[in-house]
C-alpha cells in the first residue's frame, strides 16, 4: 500500500479513513495504537493513512478537497489608519473576525466538535475532581465508539473502543505513566480477549493470537523497534509453538 496522509491524532484519521471508505476507497491506518500517552494531543508522524496505489490519485482528489473545504478566517485587506474613523472602522471588523472565531472554533468547554456540524464528537467528563473520561466519536457517525480515562495526574489510564463500529466495545488497552502497556481484543464476540498487543517503553513488543476454545497462544509475533522480526505459530493445535519463522527488514520471511 502507499502512503496517502499524516493524521494528527486517531479521531482525524478515522474520519480520514470513513470520508474515503464513502467513495469506496479501502484504506489501512499505521500507528493507531502509537499515539499512546498523548491521547487527543496530535501525534503527527506516527499515524498515517495508507491506500492501495491503484486507489492513491483519487484518495488525493477526496484529501484536497476536504482540505480546501476548511474553514479559513483571516484579513484580506489593508486598512488604513489616516484618521479616527479608519482607526474606529478597522477595530470593528478586527473584533467582529475574533468573534466570529470563537464561535467557530471546534473546541469547547465540554468537549470536540470535529466536522463542525454542531454536535460535539468527543465529550469530556469528569468522574471525581480530577480524575475524568473522554468519549469520541472517531467516525463520526454520531455513536461513540471510544472512551479514554485518563488518572488523577492527568495521564491516560486506560481505554474501551469499539473497533470494528458494530456497536460492542471489544477492545481494552492500558497504560502506565500515559505510554501503552498492553491492548486486548475480543475478535469472536464470546467474551475472551484472543489478540492481544504488548508494549515495552511505549513500543509494539509481541502481538498474541490465541484459540477462542482451548484458550492457547496460537502464534506470537514479536517485533523490533515496531518491526516484525520472528513469530512463533502452533500449526497443529496441540499447544506448543513449534514453528518459528524469521523476517528480514520488510517483513518478508527469510527463514
Amino acid at each position: 500500500m502507499k502512503y496517502l496522509y499524516e493524521a494528527l491524532n486517531t479521531v482525524e484519521a478515522h474520519m480520514v479513513q470513513n470520508m474515503l471508505e464513502q467513495v469506496n476507497i479501502t484504506s489501512r491506518i499505521d500507528g493507531d495504537y502509537l499515539q499512546g500517552g498523548v491521547g487527543e494531543l496530535p501525534a503527527a508522524g506516527l499515524i498515517r493513512i495508507m491506500v492501495e496505489e491503484s486507489d492513491y490519485e483519487s484518495a488525493k482528489e477526496v484529501i484536497a478537497d476536504w482540505e480546501s473545504s476548511q474553514i479559513q478566517v483571516g484579513m484580506s485587506k489593508e486598512f488604513k489608519r489616516s484618521n479616527t474613523l479608519g482607526a474606529a472602522v478597522l477595530g470593528f471588523v478586527v473584533g467582529g473576525i475574533s468573534v466570529a472565531t470563537l464561535y467557530n472554533t471546534p473546541i469547547t468547554k465540554n468537549g470536540i466538535d470535529y466536522n463542525r456540524d454542531g454536535k460535539l464528537d468527543e465529550k469530556r467528563t469528569y468522574l471525581d475532581a480530577r480524575i475524568y473520561k473522554s468519549e469520541v466519536d472517531r467516525n463520526l457517525d454520531g455513536e461513540i465508539d471510544i472512551v479514554y480515562k485518563y488518572n488523577e495526574k492527568g495521564l491516560l489510564d486506560s481505554s474501551k473502543s469499539d473497533e470494528d463500529f458494530n456497536g460492542s466495545f471489544e477492545t481494552e488497552a492500558y497504560y502506565r505513566n500515559g505510554n501503552p502497556l498492553r491492548v486486548e481484543s475480543d475478535t469472536t464476540g464470546d467474551t475472551f480477549k484472543d489478540y492481544q498487543i504488548k508494549f515495552k517503553h511505549g513500543v509494539i513488543h509481541t502481538i498474541t493470537f490465541s484459540d477462542f476454545e482451548t484458550r492457547m497462544p496460537l502464534k506470537i509475533q514479536q517485533y523490533n523497534g515496531m518491526k516484525l522480526i520472528s513469530a512463533k505459530v502452533d500449526k497443529d493445535g496441540d499447544g506448543s509453538l513449534e514453528t518459528i519463522y524469521k523476517y528480514d527488514g520488510i517483513e518478508e520471511p527469510i527463514k
